[in-house]
């Protein structure tokens, strides 16, 4: 979808986090620096960081559908991006089991 594009100025590297994050969902340069925009409105605007992706941004622009359903509480032990991140690697590696019972 071209609204969610950004061409970045040229030497914009995006923060690791962001880097990461569009790594995991498949972004382009262009992606990464739209969301990383956006972020910087919210994450400024509520208390957080440019560089981090706050919580609010994950929710107004989820990548994935269990993004837009996360709820960031300061009670919890693990960061929701923490578990996120195991769950697709849990994910992963169960299919890769899978497919080597099938050869």
């Amino acid at each position: 979808m071209p609204e969610y594009i950004h061409e970045p100025p040229i030497g914009w590297e995006a923060p690791r986090e962001f880097a990461d994050y569009g790594k995991l969902h498949g972004l382009s340069a262009a992606q990464v620096y739209w969301y990383w925009r956006e972020n910087y409105t919210l994450a400024t605007m509520n208390g957080g960081t440019p560089d981090t992706i706050h919580r609010l941004t994950k929710q107004e622009f989820p990548a994935t559908y269990a993004e837009c359903f996360m709820t960031d509480s300061t009670l919890d032990f693990f960061p929701a991006s923490l578990v996120q991140q195991a769950m697709l690697s849990k994910h992963r590696a169960d299919s890769w089991r899978t497919q080597d019972h099938l050869g």
